[in-house]
């Protein structure tokens, strides 16, 4: 039995190219380019741990997110085990030292998805020669893998939608960088379409602070306020969820006196009361099938050259938006919905 095992295992090493039988036919020599050959082999290879770095302020709007992000990850690698580390822009340096090191020391293969982080952790990663992949904006200078959406189709979509009905405005951190800046080329060209006045980035972007109780304040300052906006399109999701709890509040009644539209998709709009139209992906769950595979062709090392993906961008109506061709002027209190 033994014998038979070894004959088998020999055969499969010869049939894979890591050896080769000489004029005997009795010796299996192992090949001079075999090191070579591991090295490619090894770009396909799986990662044990795939890790999702995240800024800390993603963590309160991660509800089921990550759950169908890695149910597409675990159908391309299906033994892999799935972690999250949500890391403070200040301290980010350390956090993410301390689990490179720890990495190096365990010798096992991790693969990690850089999720909306700033431009200096994704060229720390870069130099640290980790498998790694972007998903989102990319720093122009940078060779890692990246999935983008297309920020100018995004803002397209959104100002077709809110424009016809009165000021629309875009919330946002008060660091607006990446390609959130493309979204007013967007609104631009919607705006020619429907014959309007262009916005600019002053009378576009609302921004708003980074701790909740804040922006909370902030929206209810803005709701109740005479120059209310008709529309609101929320580039994060927390956004785009506080903005129909004040709504409500303020009695703010969506969508007749104000429009909400989230970016990117998530889960928890269909969870709002009304429930919040979005604009991105058409799956979390693809998203976490491409992330995956763009990984497994870095997990041998770092392409020389980039290699990105645009996704795909849709607008997904709910309850927060107002059909096609209605005005929000006819407003009706008894056929309102939601706040």
């Amino acid at each position: 039995m033994a014998v038979h095992v070894a004959h088998q295992a020999l055969r499969k090493i010869e049939a894979e190219g890591w050896a080769k039988r000489r004029k005997s036919g009795y010796i299996l020599w192992v090949i001079e380019d075999a090191r070579t050959l591991a090295e490619d082999q090894l770009r396909c290879e799986p990662p044990v741990v795939v890790t999702i770095v995240s800024p800390k302020r993603n963590r309160s709007a991660d509800a089921n997110l990550i759950d169908e992000l890695a149910d597409g990850i675990n159908e391309i690698f299906p033994v892999c085990s799935l972690r999250t580390l949500y890391i403070d822009r200040e301290r980010w340096l350390g956090q993410v030292s301390q689990l490179l090191e720890q990495e190096s020391r365990a010798s096992r293969e991790t693969g990690f998805l850089l999720r909306s982080v700033p431009p200096e952790i994704q060229h720390f990663f870069e130099s640290s020669r980790v498998p790694s992949v972007v998903i989102g904006d990319p720093e122009p200078t940078l060779k890692l893998p990246f999935l983008r959406q297309d920020m100018t189709e995004a803002g397209l979509l959104a100002a077709r939608a809110l424009l016809p009905h009165g000021r629309t405005i875009v919330l946002c951190h008060q660091d607006l960088t990446g390609g959130e800046v493309e979204l007013v080329r967007g609104f631009s060209l919607a705006a020619q379409e429907l014959d309007l006045p262009g916005p600019t980035p002053t009378s576009l972007y609302y921004h708003l602070p980074e701790e909740p109780d804040e922006y909370f304040a902030v929206l209810r300052r803005l709701l109740r306020g005479g120059d209310r906006p008709a529309g609101v399109f929320a580039i994060r999701p927390e956004f785009a969820l506080a903005t129909v709890k004040i709504a409500a509040e303020c009695e703010v009644r969506i969508p007749r006196e104000l429009q909400v539209i989230g970016y990117p998709t998530h889960p928890m709009y269909r969870f709002a009361h009304p429930e919040i139209t979005s604009i991105g992906i058409p799956s979390i769950r693809q998203l976490g099938r491409q992330s995956a595979s763009l990984l497994a062709t870095c997990m041998g090392g770092l392409p020389a050259e980039p290699s990105g993906q645009i996704l795909p961008t849709e607008i997904i109506e709910r309850a927060s938006t107002l059909p096609k061709g209605h005005h929000a002027s006819a407003r009706t209190p008894s056929t309102d919905q939601g706040a």
